[in-house]
């Protein structure tokens, strides 16, 4: 029970601190989205290009959105709401949010390696802590409350805190990234590009379009 509510206490902290460092990157970024989502339409044009800025915006508030959500049920609830809601939310949120950019960007395969990675890392995680909890309750008497389920108690901690740390260093890192993979996108693009150009011919006094191919 003890470990249960020291990980509900870490898990509610993460939350807070995590909606915080995301909150910061989504006003940083959302001063640069019109300046490029300009520039975008302009070269939609020719092709459909993605916006880098919007790339991130989806990435950030995807994360961001179900954290708050989390955050605001864990500083809310005193209590009375179960403490499984704010962590499932918030794991929601670090799972799928940052692959969310991706998938708008045209790099779909980049952005389910990333959930692939947090999803196993996770299960990694719960399965440890689930064997650990099994193990504890049919240990029998010599188990319960000596130094086996202590070491126990913490060898669970220790693989909860590091699995969080990787499974959040994975999404900041992809949020982090979406911008070159869209620009990765962007410039796959640009090797084939078709124009269609006015052009008036003097022989026939007609005006026609004309289709430009560049590579």
């Amino acid at each position: 029970m003890n470990q249960i509510m020291r990980t509900n206490r870490l898990s509610s902290n993460v939350i807070i601190y995590l909606s915080a460092f995301l909150l910061v990157l989504l006003l940083n970024s959302t001063s640069s989205v019109a300046q490029e989502d300009q520039a975008v339409s302009q070269a939609q044009l020719t092709l459909e290009f993605k916006s880098e800025a919007t790339a991130l915006k989806w990435s950030l508030l995807g994360t961001l959105i179900p954290i708050s959500a989390g955050a605001v049920v864990a500083l809310t609830s005193d209590g009375k709401q179960s403490p499984e809601v704010p962590l499932i939310l918030s794991t929601t949120g670090v799972t799928f949010g940052p692959s969310l950019g991706y998938f708008y960007g045209g790099r779909s395969s980049r952005g389910a390696q990333g959930i692939l990675i947090r999803v196993g890392t996770e299960a990694l995680i719960g399965a440890f802590v689930l064997i650990s909890e099994v193990s504890s309750t049919s240990g029998g008497e010599w188990l319960q409350g000596g130094p086996a389920e202590q070491k126990m108690e913490k060898g669970s901690i220790a693989i909860l805190v590091i699995g969080g740390v990787v499974v959040i260093a994975d999404a900041v890192y992809d949020i982090y990234k979406v911008k070159g993979e869209v620009q990765k996108y962007n410039q796959s693009l640009q090797k084939i590009n078709l124009q269609l150009v006015p052009k008036f011919f003097a022989e026939s006094k007609a005006l026609s379009l004309q289709v430009g191919i560049t590579f």
